[in-house]
């Protein structure tokens, strides 16, 4: 990405921008113009200089119109199931987190493992319209998975074309339950029903959820780095 992406080309984009009002933009180029100062802000490890930056009624306005987005979403039959199989393997989750960048999870856990490093966890279910007809990841998915690594999160991924349990059967299905446990522990988590190891949600015994990331921060996890860096 530093081959193809111009600091003048964006200031320049952004001087335009800034002569604009909130009701110039339509909410999905909100929304597009967000995931681009992401991009930036990531590129340039949040010391984005000043003529780059977003002033912040527009980001305001950017991270709404995302939110909005998120709202329209619907739950699939698929992440139903997946949801009622991560309870059977014991772990707690919020679905549909928002992140403070204004991504949507659909399945976040906040563990804490033996060593008491805290663990923040995305589970993304991800439908046809998240691959190429070659079942390779788009670029939007890939950026989404960049981003969420950047704020901190390990990302696992449960395809739609390795999903293959009935909606019946997937609740309580052996095959199911191995493979969410096979995913877990591909990405460092193992579920309390999988070993000895407890994961623990922040907050101990009484495993509140947080409703939204505030101040939490993790160690960078970078991936795809080959692309972004």
């Amino acid at each position: 990405a530093r081959d193809v992406f111009h600091p003048a080309l964006f200031e320049m984009c952004l001087a335009k921008i800034d002569s604009l009002t909130a009701d110039d933009l339509s909410n999905s180029s909100k929304s597009q113009l967000l995931q681009v100062y992401l991009f930036v802000r990531a590129h340039f490890r949040e010391n984005v200089p000043p003529a780059l930056k977003l002033n912040d009624h527009l980001m305001s306005s950017c991270l709404a119109a995302a939110k909005l987005q998120n709202k329209s979403k619907r739950v699939s039959s698929t992440q139903r199931q997946v949801g009622q199989v991560l309870k059977n393997l014991g772990l707690v989750f919020v679905g549909e987190f928002e992140t403070k960048d204004g991504h949507s999870i659909d399945f976040a856990c906040f563990l804490q493992d033996d060593a008491k490093q805290r663990i923040k966890l995305a589970i993304e279910i991800e439908g046809p319209s998240h691959f190429t007809t070659a079942n390779l990841p788009t670029g939007a998915t890939c950026f989404k998975e960049r981003m969420l690594q950047v704020g901190g999160w390990r990302v696992l991924h449960v395809p739609y074309f390795e999903w293959s349990f009935g909606v019946d059967d997937a609740q309580t299905k052996p095959e199911a339950l191995a493979y969410l446990g096979r995913k877990l522990k591909h990405v460092g988590v193992a579920a309390p029903m999988c070993s000895n190891h407890q994961s623990k949600v922040w907050g101990c015994d009484n495993a509140k959820k947080p409703k939204s990331e505030s101040s939490r921060s993790l160690e960078n996890r970078p991936h795809l780095s080959q692309y972004f860096t």
